[in-house]
């Protein structure tokens, strides 16, 4: 049986995933400081805004957490994440 803390810890880690690819994808350095923005149903917001927004911010350099849509010229991304989509996007802090 799998505790709700170890599946939010799952959630954080996979988004934490998406957010490197998308690093990746739009040709940041690994030094390079982010903003991101993400849309998604409550249970994955609230991962991100949660107790695991600080692991988030650590892992990904995100100097920003921001729940709404992204501003004009961020790279963004839809994805699933255990069947519940997920917009992230980020640009330079």
């Amino acid at each position: 049986r799998i505790s709700s803390r170890l599946k939010q810890e799952g959630l954080a880690r996979e988004v934490v995933h998406r957010i490197q690819g998308l690093r990746r994808t739009a040709n940041f350095e690994v030094t390079d400081h982010i903003e991101t923005w993400y849309e998604a149903p409550d249970e994955l917001a609230q991962v991100m805004r949660g107790n695991f927004s600080a692991y988030i911010s650590e892992e990904t350099l995100s100097d920003l957490l921001q729940a709404g849509p992204p501003p004009e010229g961020a790279k963004s991304e839809t994805a699933k994440i255990e069947g519940q989509e997920i917009t992230l996007a980020v640009r330079r802090a």
